[in-house]
């Protein structure tokens, strides 16, 4: 016999909780899928179950308390709330003012979002309505997740009881290390961006790898050794999904942190993650809300045209989340999280099941599946030597008429709504003195009954049950029967009762049922949801314009057309395409028996434009503006595959960006080059031979000239402090190379010396410093761009491009001796007082200095229309500098494809190229009438003008469809989780949070 687990919490008054022996018997027991029992028997003892069998095969001692329970029952295990968050207190909001360090004792983590240190069982305070909440959900067992921080510290798993000690009642399972995107309330600036939390975490794993190579490291630090404790066996961390696309994060941070050793990751997802299901990472856990999502009380069909075509696919298809993600071989446990009343909970949760998946599969989603994540051995299952965790159900709990009874934790009772296996119902007759007693069919408890005292004198009373003692009672007002009324049921038809009068009198009197009442036509069982009857289309991305296959690389011949290859103008040319490439150029090109020939003829075929300097598809903030240096930091941890700016920069002719930091730091992040992949996952967008870059900033932006009064204390606050504070970190950097080399030249001698701490803010720096690396720069006055020319100069390296370079007009030979590049507006200028001398003419005088010269959008709406700010290059100064349509054509493909280092694959119409190709619907793509007809990406046809057309048509049938769907449904107004829809983010360079990205030019 197990010993019981002992308690260190002194026992004041009366023993509680003393050794006794339960039987529950005659209910079905549920063990496994598909493994029941009939007239189950299950044996407990302090709390834990002994036996579990039939009635003939278990042997109930005769010291037993027996607890009987009527056929219809049904036992479960009882659920295990895998993540919750209430029991501990937030931490007090910062004051407001701007702190740059960290509040905490020096022996923590020098960023107060890192709170490895934090464990929830020494600071979690029990909320009996809480557990009285989720209880009445049917959990035993919640695991209590941490709220604050980015790396949160760890959880604490805990019965859901008032009678047990408070250290009795927490489980000794896995540690469970929490993360999210969200600092909560720290107050510390850094970080303030979703890429600069992704970089502290990734510097948290670097600093642990140096931190464990010391016997006794040289500095001490709670949060790191504490990391070492977690790492003992296997790390387990679940991230908290702001986006659906988190989960994608989340797999390749779980990757890079495999270098610690071996882990395990879960997701606390948004419901949403299987729209990515093609695509989704199969390694972790997915956490999905139990909850269905509700749409929002409207009064007319007209309301639900105004949501996006995605709210209203979200809504439809929801409960068929579960099932997909399942039948993907997805590895899932289900949460309560976002319901707050029971009854919506059960009503969910069976809504899940209508779709098709296996009832037993649910019940193994909410017990073994989150037992077996938290390392809890002994809850989850009716087995022996497991705690009498149980739900005790009226019916199989998928019977929507069924109601939860009883929970039983670690053995401790919590009675619901009494279970019967006989209720009142009929017309009783009181014989000794001539009453009348009519009791409804009863659905549920109190039942509103009759007296019946005379044909003058009818009494409507509530009888309520006491689930104690097993009897019913009321109170009677009426003459001649006023006083309480205790009875119980005797059999099948007969009451007896005893009836306490107001003088203090009690008589007994029996009642003899005469007669039932009408029976009532049984409920229906709601129908099976077909996800043949779903009007939504699957497509990638899951929006207006995703599409449901990725089009694949058919091989074309493009006749006749107007080829601007980049160098020169080709009319009435051929261009052959397969498997992606530009495989011939030339005339009367014989074609393939399996190509498409499209007839060009009067239409421009060209390469596909590049943007050098662009902030679309950012999610979570596109300035990390916490420090001056923030080169850590990167745009590829934060690509949003969902943007419909992809798409929009398709149809107007782009097929390559750069996504750039923006510009509140002298140093800031590291870039990533795209290509316009739209309806692949993030990384699948990634330029992978693209050099990697990293943004500077000069001027006003960085020196916080216009960030307020709050925003004075960081340094620099003038261009001069921006030269210095560059100096000094590449100062640092060319340390942190020669500690770096005098590892490796001690390593050949020693293979265990000890590696030096990787510095994920510095590593850029020294890779610029290798020419490993390069610099894209954000700047306007001649003065500051003459200065980190020579600051380059004097570090031997070259700055790349300098962006927007407004005054670059008036240094070109400068720029040209030290062979950057230029990427400019076309006809900005006075927006603001440090660009007051910008002239329209900048890109033709750059581009007569030999300059090479790049128009960039710095914007969502710009970056439609590249061809015609490239086109405004004739107006101002083509005539007077002789700059002809091919030099204007060549700075949005030739000259970007060469700053960005991609030039032997994109930018030109070449053999062997990749085919990322624009057919125009004129002659010249400089016109402003003209439009693309349709566009390639590695030979995949990624925008049509037609099939455009053909889609959008497509989907306003789908969104009409929903519409009325939804307006018949009568789900407006019904209890639910939010519906997510985020709404779309436009980005500049200024841009901190996403309210002030909304104003964006």
């Amino acid at each position: 016999m197990w010993a019981q687990r002992p308690t260190l919490a002194p026992i004041r008054g009366l023993q509680n909780g003393q050794p006794q022996l339960i039987a529950i018997v005659g209910a079905t027991v549920w063990l496994a899928p598909q493994a029941y029992l009939k007239d189950g028997v299950i044996l407990l003892r302090e709390g834990r179950i002994v036996e579990v069998g039939s009635r003939s095969t278990v042997k109930i001692p005769a010291e037993a308390q027996v607890l009987t329970y009527p056929a219809s029952a049904w036992v479960y295990p009882a659920f295990i709330e895998v993540w919750s968050s209430w029991g501990l207190r937030s931490s007090a909001a910062g004051s407001g003012g701007i702190q740059y360090d960290p509040t905490r004792h020096p022996a923590y983590y020098p960023a107060d979002a890192v709170r490895l240190d934090f464990a929830a069982e020494t600071a979690f305070v029990y909320d009996t309505e809480q557990a009285k909440r989720l209880r009445e959900m049917g959990f035993a067992v919640a695991h209590i997740a941490p709220k604050e921080g980015i790396l949160r510290g760890t959880g604490v798993s805990i019965l859901l009881s008032e009678q047990l000690p408070m250290d009795k009642r927490l489980l000794p399972g896995k540690p469970i290390l929490h993360a999210g995107f969200e600092k909560g309330n720290s107050s510390q600036m850094y970080p303030t961006a979703k890429m600069g939390s992704i970089a502290l975490v990734r510097q948290v794993l670097y600093d642990w790898l140096w931190y464990r190579q010391f016997a006794q490291p040289p500095v001490q630090n709670v949060a790191l050794r504490r990391l070492g404790e977690l790492w003992r066996d296997t790390l387990r961390w679940v991230w908290i999904a702001q986006t659906p696309e988190d989960a994608f994060r989340v797999a390749k941070l779980t990757d890079e942190w495999r270098q610690g050793g071996a882990i395990r990751w879960a997701l606390l997802g948004t419901g949403y993650e299987y729209e990515w299901l093609s695509y989704l990472p199969k390694s972790g856990l997915y956490i999905l809300p139990v909850g269905l999502p509700s749409l929002p009380p409207l009064q007319s069909a007209e309301g639900y045209r105004h949501l996006p075509l995605l709210a209203l696919r979200r809504w439809e298809t929801a409960p068929f989340r579960v099932k997909w993600l399942l039948r993907a071989g997805h590895a899932i446990a289900l949460t309560s999280q976002g319901l707050s009343e029971s009854e919506t909970f059960w009503e969910h949760l069976r809504t899940l099941a209508r779709t098709g998946i296996a009832p037993d599969t649910l019940l193994l989603c909410l017990t073994q599946t989150p037992a077996q994540w938290l390392g809890l051995m002994d809850v989850g299952r009716i087995a022996p030597n497991h705690y009498a965790n149980l739900l005790i159900f009226s019916d199989t709990l998928w019977n929507p008429t069924a109601k939860l009874a009883e929970v039983w934790v670690a053995g401790e009772r919590h009675l619901l709504i009494p279970l019967l296996s006989a209720l009142p119902q009929g017309t009783y007759v009181v014989s000794e003195i001539g009453w009348t007693w009519e009791f409804p069919l009863v659905k549920g408890l109190p039942i509103n009954a009759r007296l019946i005292l005379s044909p003058k004198d009818t009494q409507q009373v509530e009888v309520r049950y006491d689930l104690l003692r097993g009897t019913f009672s009321t109170r009677v007002k009426a003459e001649g029967a006023a006083g309480d009324h205790t009875f119980e049921l005797l059999g099948d038809s007969v009451l007896s009762g005893i009836w306490l009068m107001p003088n203090g009198e009690r008589r007994f009197w029996r009642a003899q049922r005469i007669a039932m009442p009408d029976s009532e036509p049984s409920p229906k069982r709601p129908a099976i949801l077909s996800e043949d009857s779903l009007h939504s289309r699957r497509t990638y991305p899951a929006g207006l314009y995703g599409r449901e296959t990725y089009p694949p690389q058919m091989p074309l011949l493009i006749r006749g057309a107007t080829v601007w290859t980049g160098d020169t103008i080709l009319p009435d040319t051929d261009v052959l395409i397969a498997e992606g490439k530009i495989r011939r150029i030339g005339r009367a090109l014989p074609a393939p028996p399996e190509a498409q020939i499209i007839e060009a003829h009067g239409a421009a075929l060209t390469a596909g434009m590049i943007d050098e300097h662009s902030h679309i598809a950012i999610e979570g903030g596109v300035n990390e503006y916490s420090d001056a240096v923030t080169a850590e930091v990167r745009i590829s941890d934060v690509i949003d595959p969902t943007d419909v700016n992809i798409y929009r920069h398709l149809a107007g002719g782009v097929t390559t960006v750069q996504l750039l930091h923006g510009s509140a730091n002298p140093i800031g992040g590291q870039s990533a080059c795209i290509k316009l992949r739209w309806g692949l996952p993030a990384d699948s967008m990634l330029f992978t031979e693209a050099p990697p870059f990293n943004k500077f900033a000069l001027g006003e932006n960085v020196k916080q000239s216009n960030w307020g009064d709050a925003y004075t204390i960081r340094y620099p606050q003038t261009r001069m402090g921006v030269e210095q504070i560059m100096t000094d970190a590449f100062m640092a950097a060319r340390r942190y190379i020669a500690e770096k080399e005098a590892y490796e030249a001690v390593r050949k001698r020693n293979p265990t010396a000890i590696a030096p701490r990787r510095d994920l803010r510095l590593e850029p720096l020294a890779e610029i410093l290798q020419q490993k690396r390069y610099i894209t720069c954000h700047s306007y006055v001649q003065s500051e761009i003459l200065m980190l020319m020579r600051l380059a100069e004097r570090f031997g390296f070259r700055v790349r491009t300098f962006t927007h370079v407004l005054e670059g007009y008036k240094v070109a030979p400068e720029m040209k001796l030290h062979g950057a590049f230029a990427s400019t507006f076309s006809d900005w200028w006075a927006y603001k007082y440090e660009v007051i001398d910008a002239i329209p003419h900048n890109a033709a005088i750059l581009l007569k200095h030999k300059v090479p010269t790049c128009i960039n959008s710095d914007d969502a709406e710009m970056g439609r229309r590249l061809n015609q700010e490239a086109a405004k290059i004739l107006r101002y100064g083509g005539a007077e500098l002789s700059i002809d349509s091919i030099e204007a054509w060549r700075t949005v493909t030739v000259y970007p494809a060469q700053a960005l280092g991609i030039s032997h694959r994109v930018g030109y119409i070449r053999e062997g190229y990749d085919a990322d190709v624009v057919l125009w619907d004129r002659p010249t793509p400089l016109s402003v009438y003209s439009q693309v007809r349709f566009t390639l990406v590695d030979g995949r046809k990624l925008y049509d003008r037609e099939l455009d057309r053909q889609a959008y048509e497509r989907a306003m049938q789908e969104k009409k469809l929903l519409v009325e769907k939804a307006w018949r449904s009568g789900d407006t107004g019904k209890k639910g989780i939010p519906l997510l829809v985020r709404r779309a983010v436009l980005w500049y360079c200024e841009s901190f949070t996403e309210g002030e990205a909304e104003g964006a030019p």
